[in-house]
């Protein structure tokens, strides 16, 4: 496809993470409704992220203020990129001042996953979390990981090349 053409593939992105968005505004409203706060306590939420190309690797960098390296797990299976966790509610001492009326901030289990545009090396991903910011970066590899040809050696004769 040529710059100037459309691109149904580009498309069908675009209507994806319009999706996503949908899902994730919708189950955080949910979630800070006071009718339905404490029936959605365990669902999920999805938190956002961005998708980057940057020529020899992808960049994957995903809003998660509040957590700890324990409470994310992290996943690379072919080209899925699987991101999950668990914000709980902070145990915050109770005081006299008054009791919350609403409250937004995502809580619970939460799980993202991603399809890779191209095959990773699996062995070289590095994740990185700061300031409630993680950071992961997939170098690119020409092996899909799906599939691969074993020789098969017959009693002392090398495999054929």
């Amino acid at each position: 496809f040529g710059s100037d053409e459309w691109n149904p593939f580009d498309e069908i992105q675009r209507m994806q993470q319009h999706m996503d968005r949908m899902f994730s505004s919708t189950l955080n409203r949910v979630n800070a409704s006071p009718s339905f706060g404490p029936l959605a306590m365990d669902s999920t939420y999805l938190p956002e992220l961005d998708l980057k190309d940057e020529g020899d690797h992808y960049v994957v960098t995903v809003d998660l203020p509040g957590l700890e390296n324990s409470q994310v797990d992290i996943q690379v299976e072919g080209r899925n990129l699987s991101i999950a966790g668990m914000r709980e509610a902070a145990t915050e001492e109770a005081d006299n001042s008054g009791k919350v009326i609403r409250s937004e901030r995502n809580l619970g289990k939460f799980e993202r996953t991603v399809v890779l545009p191209g095959p990773v090396d699996k062995d070289s991903v590095e994740a990185n979390y700061e300031d409630g910011v993680l950071k992961i970066t997939l170098p690119k590899s020409t092996d899909s990981g799906e599939s691969r040809k074993i020789p098969l050696n017959s009693g002392n004769q090398p495999p054929a090349s």
